[in-house]
C-alpha cells in the first residue's frame, strides 16, 4: 500500500511512500477495538466512592436494650446495617481496583486494526517534516494543520524527538501529539485524522509490526526440530520391556538392572550377562519370547 506525501505547507508531493502491510493494511477487528477501549477506560477509572461498614461507623458500642423482657426485637448495636445511620453492606469501597490488562498480542492487534481503519477511510496523512523558523510555535502548528486536508480533531504521531511540536500543540484543544511507542487505541479513535511524520514510519513497523525471524532464531528452531525428530525416531525404534508380555516380577528385576528396552535385553542375553532376580526358567521364557537360541 502506498500513500502520498505532504509537505508542511499543505502541498501534495509527487513521491509516494510504501507502508508496512502488517501495520496499515490489516483486517479491522471491531470486537478487539471495543475491548481495547473498554480496558483503557477502566484503567482511567478511580475508585473514589467509599462507604463505611458497621465497625467503622461512629457510635453503637452499647447494646440499646436488654436481650429479653422488653417485647421488642433483639438488637446489639444501633449501627447495624438494618438501622438508620448504620453501616452499609456491600457498598462501594476504595480498595476496589477496576484495572484490566490486554495481552501484548491483543494490544498490538488492536493498534494495527485502528491504524488500518484510518488508512482505509483515507484519514491518514503522511507528512514530510516540520521546520519551526519562529518562536511562535502554536501559531505555526495551527497554520500548518489548516493547510492540510484534515478535520477538526487531529493527532500527530512523531518519533519523540520534536519538542517544538509538543510545545506547539499543548495549548490547542483539538490538536494533540504522541510518540510512536505510547500509542493506544482510545487516543487514536478519539481523533478524526492522524498525521504521521515520515521519520516515524520506521519506528511504527518496529514497535507495532510483525517481527521477522532472524538467522539465530531460525537456527535454534531447526535444532529443536531435529532433536524432536531424533526422539520420535528413537521412540519408534526402541520397544519397552513392559510391552514384551513378561511378568511383573521379571520386569521389576530387569528395571533394577537398568535394562529398559528390548534391544538392551537381547544384548544382555547374548553376552550371558547376569541379571539379578531372573532365574533359568525366566531366562528360557525370555528366549522363547525373543526367539533367541541357546
Amino acid at each position: 500500500m502506498q500513500l502520498n506525501l505532504y509537505s508542511s505547507k499543505g502541498t501534495k508531493l509527487n513521491t509516494k511512500i510504501q507502508l508496512d502491510e502488517s501495520v496499515f493494511n490489516v483486517k479491522v477487528n471491531k470486537h478487539l477495538l471495543g475491548l481495547a477501549v473498554d480496558v483503557y477506560q477502566k484503567g482511567q477509572r478511580q475508585s473514589t466512592a467509599h462507604t463505611k461498614k458497621r465497625g467503622e461507623v461512629r457510635g453503637g458500642g452499647v447494646k440499646p436494650w436488654r436481650q429479653k423482657g422488653t417485647g421488642r426485637a433483639r438488637a446489639g448495636s444501633i449501627r447495624s446495617p438494618i438501622w438508620k445511620g448504620g453501616g452499609v453492606v456491600f457498598g462501594p469501597r476504595t480498595e476496589r481496583n477496576y484495572k484490566q490488562k490486554l495481552s501484548r498480542k491483543m494490544r498490538k492487534g488492536a493498534i494495527r486494526s485502528a491504524l488500518s481503519y484510518f488508512t482505509k477511510e483515507k484519514k491518514l496523512i503522511l507528512l514530510e517534516g516540520i521546520e519551526f523558523k519562529s518562536d511562535r510555535l502554536t501559531k505555526h502548528v495551527v497554520e500548518m494543520t489548516e493547510k492540510l486536508p484534515v478535520g477538526e480533531k487531529v493527532l500527530y504521531i512523531q518519533k519523540g524527538d520534536l519538542k517544538n511540536l509538543y510545545l506547539g500543540c499543548r495549548n490547542l484543544k483539538k490538536v494533540n501529539v504522541i510518540p510512536v511507542n505510547e500509542i493506544d487505541v482510545y487516543t487514536l479513535l478519539n481523533h478524526d485524522y492522524i498525521i504521521i511524520l515520515k521519520d516515524a514510519l520506521a519506528d511504527m513497523s518496529k514497535y507495532w509490526g510483525e517481527k521477522k525471524r532472524g538467522k539465530k532464531e531460525e537456527q535454534v528452531t531447526s535444532k529443536v526440530e531435529k532433536k524432536t525428530e531424533i526422539r520420535k525416531v528413537g521412540k519408534k525404534a526402541s520397544v519397552s520391556v513392559e510391552d514384551l508380555g513378561l511378568s511383573a516380577r521379571v520386569i521389576g528385576a530387569l528395571k533394577s538392572s537398568k535394562i529398559l528396552s528390548k534391544d538392551q535385553l537381547i544384548k544382555a542375553i547374548k553376552n550371558d550377562d547376569k541379571i539379578n532376580g531372573v532365574g533359568k526358567k525366566s531366562l528360557d521364557e525370555i528366549r522363547q519370547i525373543l526367539k533367541i537360541k541357546k
